[in-house]
């Protein structure tokens, strides 16, 4: 843990910005990527309605990983300064709050998306693929 921290402060801000940087983009680019390869699998070899079902679950996906990103990024800063200011502690407390509080919200979005499911077994299945 101190060899990552003493990295960080030692090296030049840009060098550490795209070494830290480049791997998020990465993820989103691939992120986005798979995102255009479902879309075309489930036209070409399902059925258009398979996508109009994807068009209208990615906005609830996407307000999901919106919240999960307000967590993350608000704890990574608070850490941040923890450990800038060298309260390895206190950063770590920050840190398992939020993976406790990730667990919770995962399970709570969990169980709202199961009962949703269930709420649409009563749909006829011609709706369905």
């Amino acid at each position: 843990m101190n060899e990552i921290l003493d990295q960080m402060i030692e090296e030049k801000p840009l060098k550490m910005l795209f070494k830290l940087g480049i791997p998020a983009i990465l993820r989103a680019l691939f992120n986005e990527i798979n995102g255009a390869i479902d879309t075309m699998f489930m036209g070409k070899f399902v059925a258009s309605e398979a996508v109009s079902a994807m068009s209208v679950s990615v906005p609830f996906l996407l307000i999901v990983a919106a919240i999960a990103f307000l967590f993350t990024e608000g704890a990574g800063i608070a850490i941040s300064r923890y450990l800038g200011a060298k309260n390895i502690e206190e950063a770590s407390r920050i840190f398992n709050g939020t993976i406790s509080i990730s667990v919770i919200s995962s399970i709570v979005v969990g169980a709202i998306s199961f009962l949703f499911i269930i709420c649409l077994k009563n749909t006829p299945s011609k709706y369905f693929i």
